[in-house]
């Protein structure tokens, strides 16, 4: 924890004891939001109470660790490193830069039952050293550090990283992304909820999200579908993190009257279990999980040739040719 990074969790601390015991303090509830605002974006909340996302989490969790070692990277609320620990993980390590969430995860695993389980960092992992701070490498890998892009949150970069911390014959959990595009229109939006998942208590996160201001609508949309959907891009974790070059491809879209986008985005999966961000059955809302969607706006043709390319580790940028 460097000196900053270790003045910003105290800060935050101070605001929420203060708030705690004084929830008219104007001026503390002011600077506790511009701590939120720095930290902890709206998102978070709705990613919490996904159940969608959750229940592959705990489903994949289930099937790969009992027994095992674990280090999660980027522990966010705490609640997978919990679940490891709750379903039979022999140890957890577990890591996480942001202030605001670091805060919140202790809490979430004091409260858990299964602290003694956990050993939590306040740190990137970048920084964590074999030894001294995991003192022999792990059996697994866990993440869920993937941004509406897929890579966005440098997904590439922290696990070809942390790839150093795992044994020969350890394994990425999740370990396999493949990533799709669809033309589609938008229509209407849809709010957040906030709550807890499992019997894992989450209870100190629903203090902070009533200091947030929430738009009047997520920017999650309904979306009308407009063609078929193609795989634009797939990795395996397990056999490689370099990126690689795709071809040009060809989608064809409907005719529409509104403003034509293409649609991304992805599906994780371990084993049997798959989590598609991104529902395509008739008449659903096509919302799966909290992901926000990317859109690329599309020219007002039918036939759209596209090169889609992985721009270093952490984003894809999409040409029309």
């Amino acid at each position: 924890m460097n000196a900053n990074a270790e003045a910003q969790f105290h800060a935050y601390n101070v605001l929420y004891d203060e708030l705690v015991k004084f929830p008219h303090n104007k001026k503390a509830a002011t600077d506790f939001r511009a701590m939120l605002r720095q930290f902890l974006p709206p998102w978070h909340f709705p990613m919490l109470q996904d159940k969608t996302r959750n229940e592959f989490y705990r489903n994949i969790i289930k099937d790969n660790v009992k027994g095992k070692t674990v280090l999660e990277i980027g522990m966010g609320s705490g609640l997978l490193s919990v679940m490891a620990a709750k379903y039979g993980a022999k140890h957890v390590f577990a890591c996480e830069h942001n202030p605001v969430l670091y805060k919140h995860a202790l809490e979430t695993i004091k409260s858990s039952g299964v602290g003694s389980k956990i050993t939590p960092f306040f740190a990137s992992s970048l920084d964590l050293k074999l030894q001294e701070h995991i003192p022999e490498k792990v059996d697994v890998i866990l993440s869920e550090i993937f941004g509406s892009v897929a890579f966005d949150e440098e997904v590439i970069k922290y696990l070809s990283d942390a790839k150093r911390f795992l044994r020969a014959d350890g394994i990425f959990v999740p370990g396999k992304i493949d990533i799709f595009a669809v033309p589609a229109s938008r229509s209407e939006g849809r709010g957040p909820e906030v709550k807890s998942f499992d019997g894992i208590s989450l209870e100190s996160f629903n203090f902070a999200s009533s200091y947030v201001k929430w738009p009047s609508h997520d920017p999650v949309s309904k979306y009308k579908i407009l063609g078929g959907a193609k795989k634009i891009y797939s990795m395996d974790f397990n056999k490689t993190l370099k990126p690689h070059d795709v071809p040009p491809m060809t989608i064809r879209s409907r005719p529409c009257k509104k403003e034509k986008f293409l649609l991304v985005f992805f599906e994780i999966a371990h084993g049997k279990h798959k989590l598609k961000t991104f529902s395509l059955k008739k008449g659903s809302r096509n919302i799966s999980t909290s992901w926000v969607h990317s859109l690329f706006p599309l020219k007002n043709q039918g036939t759209h040739r596209l090169q889609f390319e992985v721009v270093g580790d952490k984003s894809i940028e999409i040409h029309q040719l």
